[in-house]
């Protein structure tokens, strides 16, 4: 009997272990792993999972179980804890994928590989440690690890691959050892506590996505031998507040730090090329950035913008003339603030004369004295920048042999120079490497000179210096040095400009442009290329021309090379009369505009006035509705379209109403609301008592107060007008019943007495007859 009651205890232990599942097994017996020198077990009491034997634990992550999860041997086992034996080398993709109970994993230095996704999904880890000489932390090793909160990387660490780390939201700090180059796409994807990253000097790249929408990341340094931040980078990292990229990057790419709510301070160092589309759009609290010079390209909505691709307000570029920055900042209607010409190189030809090259392919020589002379083998250090545009100082005396090989548009040669070399202006390779004349150069000389002679030799094009010529067919021009005006008259069209510096008076530098009455229209990019870096420019339209083609006003051209575009000239002012073709140029290109027609100034009290009254010689306005805002008032008003008023929030009595002429004050105006007598913008018991006191003479009202009192407009202040107020207030009657001008309905309650009758006992007397 106590056999079987043993046993009969026996087998209820077992039946209760068996119903329990993997978690609750205690495995004394290593498990062989198929294909292997390696074996597992799991200790239940100790919740450890120990490997042991020779090699590394295989990938999983190919075959699945009957409910489609990746069947790993040891998946149910309850391990809070991993075990690597001395002999284990390495550890398998997935290898411990989804491990629900594991909280910290030390792998030892034996354990020199470890695959991708190994310990993925694993959402109990908190801590890590690798302690091997790991090069690589492979593809999603730890993604979605949302507890870890401890990282320990070896020193060896090269490359951090794709989400890697990806959704280890409460990973709060990451140090990456000196030796990490690459951080992988999507690497530390949305770890949301983050806050503060620096980057060592070793890393090169920043993969796509690479720290997207890190929303606690405040501080982000980089090193300096990072060349690549990625598409989206650092997306999203809402709490970020400045940035300084290093001279090695040289593209920053699309949508790099858009999202970015806080930040408000970008460096980019000189040596950065390309900015891509949105790099920093949705930073609401940039309010600009400087742009350097070495920036050639810059994507749609790289600055700037907001949700909806709106624009960021007053938002200003700053940058160099006639580089990306100013191009990027009128090509999105924004505010530009000019650093400058910038200078990409300089040099001495002797102690009297220096050259220049600046941005926009502009080479300048300054001094006196002789250019001298060069061969093909031998060039000039100022040709190697590939100017596009060479202005020889007034001073130079001579140009010596191949001085201006190569390929540029236009040079400007000056009276003082007596003297060329063989193929000094003018000469370049064709496509077979043979010495030719460069057609596409155009020489800016002056008849009678030694350049004309050579230019003639040479078979050079030249444009003549003069004072005056012809435009078209029936357009003639001058220039006037006194007044410092190019003047234009005749009758028609001034044609269009096909090329920088085509037409003769381009070559002027004035200050006016002056179009008479008679021309009709001006063609695309007539004046493009005309411009002054110092002087306003002052272009003078009639009301003759009715059309204005793209360009054709207030444009520079800027070749870059590759691409030549045209840009707002920030100096050009435009006058003209109003509702013309000037006024609606100036209008849609964003330029500013004088009106030539004497302005609209007026400020008149319509016919029929609904609640106002206007002593326009006093400058009072009696406003009699305590519920109208500006815009109702104004509606009684006739304004002149040159006039602009001051926005006034409150009307009450004393209030100033402000006209204004192009930011002048032209006249200011007084308000009294009716009933309004402490000047509060509110008719009520108080101002029905002051009235009171008013009538017995208790106090005595200033003269807006006083005008207000006389709510009946009777002419008098007495006990009815503080009677009204209180009637006023409660809304038992309108103020705008007061007004002069309303029309006061007839009073049903009071109909009109009958005539009375006649008494038929009297007879009528008869009228007479005629």
């Amino acid at each position: 009997m106590k056999k079987f009651l043993s046993l009969a205890i026996s087998l209820c232990i077992l039946l209760t272990m068996c119903c329990s599942g993997f978690a609750s097994v205690t495995v004394f017996a290593a498990n062989a792993i198929e294909g292997t020198d390696v074996s597992w077990k799991f200790d239940h009491s100790k919740k450890t999972l120990t490997f042991s034997g020779t090699g590394a634990i295989p990938d999983y992550g190919t075959e699945y179980d009957s409910e489609g999860d990746i069947d790993i041997p040891w998946k149910g086992a309850a391990y809070t804890k991993i075990v690597f034996g001395e002999g284990i080398t390495g550890i398998g993709d997935f290898a411990f994928y989804g491990s629900p109970y594991l909280s910290n994993v030390e792998i030892p230095a034996t354990v020199t590989d470890i695959g991708a996704n190994a310990f993925r999904d694993c959402t109990e880890l908190v801590s890590v440690s690798i302690k091997n000489n790991l090069t690589a932390i492979e593809n999603g090793m730890f993604r979605n690890c949302s507890s870890l909160k401890f990282l320990q990387l070896p020193s060896t660490i090269t490359e951090i691959g794709a989400e890697s780390f990806m959704g280890c939201s409460t990973l709060e700090s990451v140090e990456l050892p000196a030796s990490v180059k690459t951080i992988g796409e999507s690497a530390f994807a949305s770890c949301t506590g983050i806050k503060n990253l620096v980057l060592p000097s070793a890393v090169e790249t920043v993969g796509d996505r690479a720290f997207y929408r890190c929303t606690s990341l405040e501080n982000v340094s980089f090193g300096e031998s990072i060349s690549v931040i990625g598409v989206s980078a650092f997306d999203g990292c809402e709490s970020l507040e400045a940035v300084v990229i290093p001279s090695g990057v040289e593209t920053i790419s699309n949508a790099a730090f858009s999202g970015c709510k806080k930040l408000a301070s970008v460096t980019l160092h000189d040596g950065i090329t390309a900015i891509g589309d949105e790099a920093f759009k949705l930073c609401d609290s940039m309010t600009g950035v400087t742009i350097p010079a070495s920036v050639t390209s810059i994507g749609t909505r790289a600055f700037g913008y907001s949700k909806r691709n709106t624009r960021i307000e007053d938002f200003v570029v700053t940058g160099y003339d006639g580089t990306a920055a100013e191009f990027y900042a009128y090509e999105n209607d924004m505010y530009y603030s000019s650093l400058g010409r910038y200078v990409i190189a300089s040099g001495k030809l002797s102690d009297t004369l220096s050259w220049e090259v600046d941005a926009r392919g502009f080479l300048f020589f300054e001094g006196s004295g002789k250019i001298g002379a060069y061969t093909l083998d031998e060039q000039p250090e100022y040709m190697k920048y590939n100017p596009k545009f060479i202005y020889l100082c007034d001073g130079i005396t001579s140009v010596g042999s191949y001085a201006f090989f190569g390929d540029y548009n236009t040079i400007y040669i000056p009276t003082s120079v007596s003297s060329f070399g063989d193929k000094a202006i003018g000469y370049h390779y064709n496509t077979d490497e043979v010495v030719v004349i460069n057609f596409s150069v155009v020489a800016y000389i002056y008849e009678d000179s030694t350049a004309k002679m050579y230019a003639d030799e040479n078979e050079i094009l030249r444009r003549y210096i003069s004072d005056a010529g012809e435009i078209g067919e029936t357009v003639t021009w001058s220039y006037d040095a006194e007044a410092d005006s190019l003047i234009f008259e005749g009758t028609g069209e001034i044609p269009e400009n096909n090329f920088r510096f085509q037409n003769s008076y381009s070559f002027w530098n004035a200050s006016n442009i002056v179009i008479s009455e008679g021309i009709t229209k001006i063609g695309k990019d007539a004046f493009a290329g005309y411009y002054d870096e110092k002087n306003t420019k002052y272009v003078i339209v009639p009301k003759s021309v009715t059309e204005i083609e793209e360009g054709a006003i207030g444009y520079i051209l800027v070749d870059a090379g590759d691409v030549v575009w045209s840009t707002p000239d920030l100096n050009c002012v435009i006058m003209g009369y109003r509702d013309s073709a000037a006024e609606e140029y100036a209008e849609q290109y964003g330029f500013d505009f004088i009106m030539l027609d004497p302005p609209e100034l007026d400020f008149e009290i319509v016919e029929n006035p609904t609640i106002c009254t206007f002593d326009k010689q006093n400058k009072v306005i009696m406003l009699y509705d305590n519920t109208a805002d500006l815009e109702k008032l104004l509606a009684d008003f006739k304004i002149g379209a040159d006039l602009s008023v001051e926005p006034l929030e409150k009307l009450e009595t004393g209030a100033k109403l402000v006209t204004k002429y192009r930011d002048e004050i032209q006249d200011e105006y007084t308000i009294i609301l009716v009933g309004d007598v402490d000047g509060n913008g509110q008719i009520n018991s108080t101002d029905a008592l002051e009235i009171l006191k008013s009538s017995i003479g208790l106090i005595e009202f200033a003269d807006g107060a006083v005008a207000a009192a006389d709510v009946d407009a009777d002419g008098t202040t007495n006990s009815n007008d503080a009677l009204v107020c209180l009637q006023i207030s409660i809304g038992e009657k309108s103020l705008v019943s007061f007004h002069p001008l309303h029309e006061q309905p007839t009073d049903p309650s009071e109909p009109t007495a009958p005539s009375e009758p006649t008494d038929p006992s009297e007879p009528t007397t008869p009228t007479e007859e005629t």
